[in-house]
């Protein structure tokens, strides 16, 4: 079996493997959800609100606050239009693509980051960039910092920010971690009074970020333009190998020049060696 056909397997294989823990992560966080909210006691009906399609409600920790159910309804109406479904639906296609992960945890997670953008005032696209260079989407991933989940959260240096979601163990639950994460740059934007030093207080640097506000806004223009349908991920085409250098032009050969002081034989003649 070739290299090239070892590679491309191996990176089938991670790929559905990767699909395949995300699908049954959620699938769990679902029926943990569903479990622990059975025992709680039911509200009031007229505060009942239905956000947001039933897997994403099942799971969501904290749901948008409304004064009024004509409000909710209002927001609904709002975040729910054919044009906006369609948005989140072209992000999820782009991400699923690109970042080779199943495309209905794309739309849910496309979801969530809108639902934490609604609460805490940071653009989506954003939230969803930062999940992109952090996890690529691995909702179980842990760094060797101790951060984790889906936007690589750091549970006791956001302690305050996991009350309204579970507590510090709901950290790998990818809708709570969604929302910290959002809270944080929240936080971070409004303390350092910009994006570039938002995202570099955010990845922890505390000199040079190696490029990584650059990368986050980078990925976040892409979504921009995906979410309009300006742009649609297409793999990277297979550079073509570079054309072999032209044979090196062969000069004619040039007569040696005999020593004007003696004839090259008697040269030959005279070394020592007899050569």
């Amino acid at each position: 079996m070739s290299r090239f056909t070892q590679k491309h397997l191996l990176g089938s294989l991670w790929s559905f493997t990767k699909n395949g823990l995300m699908i049954t992560g959620l699938i769990a966080l679902v029926a943990w959800e569903i479990q622990t909210f059975s025992y709680a006691k039911p509200a009031p009906a007229a505060a009942q609100f239905d956000y947001g399609p039933p897997l994403f409600t099942s799971v969501q920790p904290a749901r948008l606050r409304a004064d009024t159910m004509a409000q909710a309804d209002a927001a609904d109406a709002a975040a729910n239009t054919p044009a906006t479904a369609e948005t989140h639906k072209r992000i999820a296609v782009f991400l699923a693509k690109k970042y080779q992960v199943s495309a209905d945890a794309t739309e849910l997670l496309v979801h969530a980051s809108y639902t934490a953008g609604k609460e805490t005032g940071v653009e989506p696209a954003l939230i969803l960039s930062v999940m992109a260079i952090e996890s690529r989407f691995n909702p179980f991933a842990e760094s060797s910092m101790g951060a984790k989940g889906l936007m690589q959260v750091i549970p006791k240096y956001h302690m305050d920010k996991f009350d309204g979601v579970g507590g510090k163990d709901a950290v790998l639950n990818p809708v709570a971690n969604i929302k910290v994460g959002a809270l944080i740059l929240q936080d971070y934007i409004r303390r350092f009074g910009g994006l570039e030093a938002a995202l570099k207080a955010y990845s922890g640097a505390t000199g040079d970020d190696n490029g990584y506000a650059s990368k986050v806004i980078v990925e976040r223009d892409r979504l921009r333009a995906a979410g309009t349908g300006k742009l649609v991920y297409t793999p990277a085409l297979v550079q073509s190998p570079a054309p072999a250098p032209s044979a090196a032009k062969v000069l004619p050969l040039q007569p040696a020049e005999e020593p004007k002081s003696m004839p090259l034989t008697q040269l030959d003649a005279g070394r020592a060696d007899g050569v």
